[in-house]
């Protein structure tokens, strides 16, 4: 993967222009921010030069996330190129796009964690390490994530910290804790 990162910096540097747009890549992953003109700009010098440097960029498994007053101007401008056009999308573990599209997003993912602790709790009382350690070495990594890579997440996590409360740690120690002892825990 190293060796594959390397070899997309020519065509990174190429593609570098920091007045008309801001580009990232990651892995085999790129993206770019700026005005429609000057995204397609950006897209027709990918799909000419990408393939010179190894690099085959697929428009049609590619989103295009705009505000929601913009999305026809958008699929007008970007017919050619078969790009989903979106209010929100994920993106580098996190969520882009519009307030109720993060929300929604972010609201299933809490749901599962929900699931997924209480599932742990219900064999906490016969492997009470093995749950413990999957919940602090996997699961809580996933929603601390979410927490350090998007804004304004704290509100959405009150059921997942509901859920660890009130079922999680009194499983695990056999034992109703006050809200003290939870936050401390």
């Amino acid at each position: 993967m190293l060796v594959y990162g390397l070899g997309m910096l020519p065509l990174t540097r190429k593609l570098k222009n920091p007045d008309k747009w801001k580009q990232n890549w990651y892995a085999d992953d790129s993206s770019c921010i700026a005005a429609f003109e000057a995204l397609v700009e950006w897209l027709n010098l990918l799909l000419l030069d990408g393939p010179k440097y190894g690099y085959f960029p697929e428009p049609e498994k590619s989103y295009l996330v705009v505000h929601p007053d913009f999305v026809e101007i958008a699929k007008e401008k970007f017919k050619d190129f078969k790009l989903d056009i979106v209010t929100g999308y994920r993106f580098l573990g996190g969520f882009i796009g519009n307030e109720d599209d993060v929300n929604k997003w972010l609201n299933q993912k809490v749901d599962v964690w929900v699931k997924s602790v209480e599932k742990l709790a219900s064999v906490v009382h016969h492997e009470p390490q093995a749950a413990y350690v999957a919940f602090t070495k996997s699961l809580q990594c996933e929603w601390t994530f979410i927490q350090r890579v998007m804004a304004e997440t704290r509100f959405h996590f009150s059921p997942l910290c509901m859920a660890i409360q009130e079922i999680f740690i009194p499983n695990l120690f056999g034992a109703q804790v006050d809200c003290l002892e939870g936050d401390l825990i």
